[in-house]
């Protein structure tokens, strides 16, 4: 038993410096706090929540968008109240829901627009389960709770948005795009179009200037969004960002900042034969790893910058580290089969990406021993560190940002 018990402070001890790094910080940002409530161009946020695998109950980011609300509330000294009442959007012919919530914040008006797309995947999840019911000899209760809750319940995911159901996905996360450009009192009536003509004159009665948007992904919803963005790999044309509500969205994203970070694995999706390519596959697999953000960037030169910022549990069996690489964006058409730009807009696209990955638990530890591993991918939205180090930002030197107040002039 001595011994035994030796073993275990050997091991805590040797498991405290991985505990200290799992909260490293690897680059520096202005927190959403600063950003929302001292920016001079615009006092309207609007904040997108996309979530990645899994089956998500209707409020799965109410705790997390309340944390965010009186965070950036309490960090500023300033009051923050729900203006109006929730509202729950659907749409004819697309699956799952938008949830809108609008905040005044100081003199800042904040509105959360949560994306729920799990529906879309849930009766293909039900029947992998009632498929799994009928086995005849029962497995064990730790192999029965893990093929539900890890490999059906989320990992699955991954391969329908390989395949056909890439399209129905991303059906609820284009239409949110839109919707946030919809005035508030239209909103429950809004019906997303896939017709650039017919939207286009719905925005001219819409005041669209001095609007800042902000993109918070989880998981998969990172690479789903960013797909969107980019105008790629689509089984059509309706639902990638090639008309007006995309163009405004573009210039106004000042920021993504993606939770249980996935792009090192996903971004193989639509990798190539890197030697066909003039590439290393180091080089390659590096450029896919930016390629969304690459692509969006070089379609919209009037960008300034906007942070790229990755955080990522090491438990997490479904969540990577960004990659260490710096960005690197190409314009060679082989490569990017419809790149346009010149050399120079490229060059300054990567100039632009501020990338910052940051490693922090989302789940408690049995003496640094172990952690509930499906929880350490599930738990992002309940993570009140990950909400502190959002709001407040972190330094170069890789501390949290002290909240900057400015004072009304008198």
């Amino acid at each position: 038993m001595k011994y035994l018990v030796l073993l275990l402070a050997a091991i805590s001890l040797l498991n405290s410096a991985c505990l200290k790094s799992a909260k490293a910080l690897e680059g520096s940002f202005v927190g959403l706090g600063d950003k929302i409530m001292n920016d001079p161009s615009s006092k309207d946020a609007r904040i997108m929540i996309v979530h990645g695998t899994g089956r998500k109950p209707h409020d799965y980011a109410d705790r997390f968008v309340n944390r965010l609300v009186r965070k950036i509330a309490a960090q500023h000294d300033v009051d923050a109240k729900m203006v109006g009442e929730e509202k729950r959007i659907t749409f004819n012919n697309i699956p799952g829901h938008i949830k809108f919530r609008k905040y005044q914040v100081g003199d800042r008006t904040i509105r959360f627009y949560v994306v729920n797309w799990s529906a879309v995947t849930a009766p293909l999840k039900d029947t992998l389960q009632a498929n799994e019911k009928s086995q005849k000899l029962c497995p064990t209760l730790l192999g029965k709770s893990l093929k539900k809750s890890l490999l059906i319940n989320e990992m699955s995911d991954f391969v329908f948005y390989a395949g056909y159901y890439k399209d129905e996905i991303r059906k609820p996360v284009y239409a949110c795009m839109q919707l946030m450009y919809v005035n508030d009192d239209s909103l429950e009536s809004f019906q997303p179009v896939k017709v650039d003509t017919i939207l286009a004159k719905q925005l001219k009665s819409i005041e669209l200037t001095n609007k800042s948007v902000y993109l918070v992904t989880g998981s998969i919803g990172s690479k789903v969004a960013l797909d969107i963005m980019s105008n790629y790999a689509a089984n059509t044309q309706e639902y990638n960002c090639n008309d007006s509500v995309c163009n405004y969205f573009s210039k106004d994203l000042k920021g993504i900042y993606m939770l249980s970070h996935q792009l090192p694995l996903l971004s193989n999706l639509y990798m190539k034969n890197h030697n066909n390519l003039g590439l290393s596959f180091r080089e390659y697999y590096t450029y896919q790893n930016y390629f969304g953000v690459c692509r969006f960037l070089m379609k919209n030169p009037s960008v300034d910058s906007i942070d790229f910022v990755a955080f990522n549990d090491p438990n997490d069996l479904l969540g990577f580290k960004l990659i260490d690489d710096e960005p690197k964006c190409y314009c060679d058409n082989k490569i990017n089969n419809d790149c346009n730009s010149s050399n120079e807009i490229c060059i300054d696209a990567q100039k632009k990406i501020n990338k910052v990955s940051c490693s922090v638990h989302n789940t408690r530890h049995l003496l640094w021993l172990a952690s509930w591993i499906p929880a350490a991918h599930k738990r992002i939205y309940k993570n009140k560190k990950l909400v502190r180090i959002l709001t407040r930002g972190v330094t170069p030197d890789g501390k949290l940002r002290k909240p900057t107040v400015i004072k009304p002039k008198l």
